[in-house]
């Protein structure tokens, strides 16, 4: 039993919201899902390694 009653509600809602689902269809789901999120982060890791690390790199 959880202490916050919050933190319960909040579970059950993802519950209902994210049905626990079998088959090929989720197999697929889940590797594209996993796929977008590896390129996501490697996009944002791309997009922090170009903001310069003081301001010295600006050439003010």
């Amino acid at each position: 039993m959880h202490t916050c009653p919050l933190l319960r509600i909040a579970l059950d809602v993802r519950r209902e919201r994210n049905p626990v689902r079998g088959g090929a269809a989720s197999t697929l789901y889940v590797f594209a899902a996993s796929m977008a999120e590896r390129l996501g982060w490697h996009s944002l890791e791309q997009l922090l390694a170009a903001i310069p690390d003081s301001n010295d790199d600006f050439a003010a």
